[in-house]
């Protein structure tokens, strides 16, 4: 399982990103009214995620910026992906990139932020703003498909056409992003122990997998969008949390294993969450 999600992580999904943003027209590349509505809808969600964890649960801000991003933070490339090509064709490429982008450059640097500050209050002493923005800033700029991204982007950019020898190549391992990262994610569901936490877990996969999408609902209306990107933004919000979400907890030795419930719960939960939406 690890190493098909390598192999999509690193070949599959970028040759995809890669050759079809290289045949974009950069104008009518990105929807601004997506871009916004995505954008608010998920700092929304996780502002009010952390405000409950942190003044109403009494939590500290370690813990509470973790539970807001596994409530946040959806699978858009493992799982979104795959089931937004199905559901949408190949502009499921471009929604998935707005939402990795918007991804990288809010939620995440925010919550390695105040993870960072949470630690150095714990340890006493202050904190390093600036080894925090320099590891954020590593993490974007070292991820195979933000560099992917950026090389897609330049292509279209410069309008050279990519010979075609090129293309079939790049077409014939994009087509291994649909069905390689749903097997992987299926090998990868484990029995996770239920406990005490098994309500934090339930609650958490309330807000990622039922009120997210339904929000995404009224957001879609509020901001106009198209039928195509009503549906990206439906299915996107209504996608398991990230598996980066626990790997984000484990680094920091905070809410792990709520977070690995989390995970499950709201992968399990996509068998009957993303036919209905």
């Amino acid at each position: 399982a690890k190493a098909l999600t390598s192999a999509f992580l690193y070949i599959f999904l970028p040759a995809l990103i890669v050759g079809h943003l290289a045949a974009q027209n950069l104008a009518v590349l990105f929807n601004l009214r997506f871009i916004l509505a995505t954008a608010a809808l998920m700092s929304l969600i996780y502002a009010a995620s952390f405000l409950v964890n942190r003044f109403v649960l009494r939590r500290s801000l370690g813990i509470s910026s973790l539970a807001a991003f596994a409530c946040s933070k959806f699978n858009a490339m493992v799982v979104g992906l795959p089931l937004l090509l199905v559901a949408i064709g190949h502009q499921a490429v471009i929604a998935v990139v707005i939402n990795l982008i918007i991804g990288y450059f809010t939620i995440l640097p925010i919550t390695l932020f105040l993870l960072e500050v949470d630690r150095a209050n714990q340890a006493g002493h202050e904190t390093g703003y600036k080894a925090v923005i320099l590891t954020s800033l590593r993490h974007m700029a070292l991820d195979p498909l933000v560099i992917a991204t950026i090389v897609g982007l330049l292509i279209a950019a410069v309008s050279i056409p990519l010979p075609g020898w090129i293309r079939e190549s790049l077409s014939v391992l994009g087509a291994a992003a649909i069905p390689v990262p749903l097997v992987a994610v299926g090998m990868t569901i484990g029995a996770s122990a239920m406990n005490d936490s098994i309500r934090e877990a339930a609650w958490a996969t309330f807000v990622r997998v039922v009120a997210s999408p339904l929000l995404a609902i009224a957001f879609a209306r509020l901001f106009g969008l198209s039928p195509l990107y009503s549906i990206a933004l439906v299915i996107s919000f209504s996608l398991p949390t990230a598996k980066m979400a626990f790997a984000v907890a484990e680094s920091y030795g905070e809410y792990e294993e709520q977070m690995a419930q989390i995970v499950t719960m709201t992968t399990l939960a996509l068998v009957i969450v993303y036919p209905v939406f």
